[in-house]
């Protein structure tokens, strides 16, 4: 086994920082940086309060001790380190862990335990704290949950009560919409939107300083590798409620400031597929009972509405915009992250479609 010398060292005992108050930008990375980093997170046997660990690294390695850069929780103990080299190779680490049971190491290799932790070989070039699920695509759609656990919140969810609510209602809401993209055509094939159309929520736990807050859930259109974005974001209440669209674009990797504007209720906001054409259009319903959405071409309307979106979100839809509704569909789902299962029920004519997905409590990832 590779134990690479340890000395001459630096060793960090962990505090934690103030909030960060400046945005963090998660294009940022060592690659366009002067500099090496890696990170990685170690896992607790049991998660629970406990008192910081001390990181031991070798000389030239600098612990980052941002918030979005290190940090100690529930769960886990994170963190990131640099070298002012270029292409420096991973370093050899130790966490002293003296009274804590240690599970695993992410973003590790050559692991080995220790009297008082963990040794380990750091690889992971971006420190791997998000905590995301990506489930199987259905055509154009693509459906991604981040997981949220109360012990957890940082960055701008670190002074505030865990979001229980939001968390319920952006969850139903993220399955409402995808049966209405079902419904609209948009699950049929990859082809059915020249780019790919993203249905996903908020992280509470600040990963890599991603400030995503306050709660909401997205639909948001990509190509061309997420150079070009049209985010919706869906504001949530802390009773469920939608109450504006803090609407996002960028253009090449730049910013469109004129586009990324806050949209009010009923105040509509196109959004195009990668050759322009717009494809479907959103607005907030007056009320925060849910949205609306359209399609050019097409008279149909669809809503997604809700008197308690932490319970469920229903999809209504209408040939044209003086019949009346519909009830399609009604959708709830049920997220366990410390077991790593997701369920979600669909009524749909008169059934109930139930899902079970089974993902890695850790990391996210589906299993099979």
């Amino acid at each position: 086994m590779n134990t690479s010398p340890l000395s001459p060292a630096r060793r960090y005992t962990f505090g934690l920082p103030t909030l960060l108050t400046m945005i963090f930008c998660l294009a940022c990375t060592s690659a366009l940086l002067a500099e090496t980093r890696y990170g990685a997170k170690v896992i607790k046997e049991t998660f629970g309060e406990t008192p910081a660990p001390e990181l031991t690294v070798p000389d030239g390695w600098t612990l980052l001790s941002e918030e979005r850069f290190t940090g100690v929780n529930i769960r886990e103990y994170f963190f990131t380190i640099k070298n002012d080299a270029d292409n420096a190779e991973p370093p050899m680490v130790e966490v002293h862990w003296p009274s804590v049971a240690i599970d695993q190491v992410v973003g590790g290799e050559q692991v080995e335990k220790t009297d008082d932790g963990v040794r380990f070989l750091c690889t992971a070039s971006r420190t791997p704290t998000q905590f995301v699920t990506t489930l199987p695509p259905l055509g154009a759609v693509h459906v991604q949950i981040c997981h949220n656990i109360p012990g957890m919140q940082a960055g701008p969810y670190r002074d505030h009560p865990f979001p229980k609510n939001e968390v319920a209602a952006h969850l139903n809401y993220i399955f409402a919409s995808r049966e209405m993209m079902r419904l609209a055509g948009f699950t049929e094939s990859a082809d059915s939107f020249d780019g790919q159309i993203y249905i996903h929520g908020f992280e509470t736990n600040f990963p890599n300083g991603h400030q995503d807050f306050p709660p909401h859930f997205h639909i948001t259109t990509v190509w061309d590798g997420w150079k070009w974005i049209q985010a919706t974001h869906f504001i949530l209440s802390k009773e469920g409620k939608v109450l504006r669209n803090d609407h996002y674009v960028v253009e090449n990797n730049v910013v469109n400031k004129e586009r990324s504007i806050t949209l009010r209720p009923d105040v509509p906001v196109e959004m195009t597929d990668r050759n322009g054409m717009v494809k479907f259009i959103f607005r907030v319903l007056p009320d925060g009972s849910g949205i609306a959405m359209t399609c050019p071409g097409s008279d149909r309307e669809y809503r997604l509405k809700s008197g308690d979106a932490t319970r469920s979100v229903s999809l209504d839809t209408r040939a044209d915009g003086s019949s009346p509704w519909e009830t399609v569909s009604t959708s709830s789902a049920v997220d366990d992250p410390i077991a790593g299962v997701l369920t979600v029920k669909t009524e749909r004519g008169g059934e109930t479609i139930t899902e079970v997905w089974r993902y890695n409590p850790i990391t996210g990832d589906v299993l099979k």
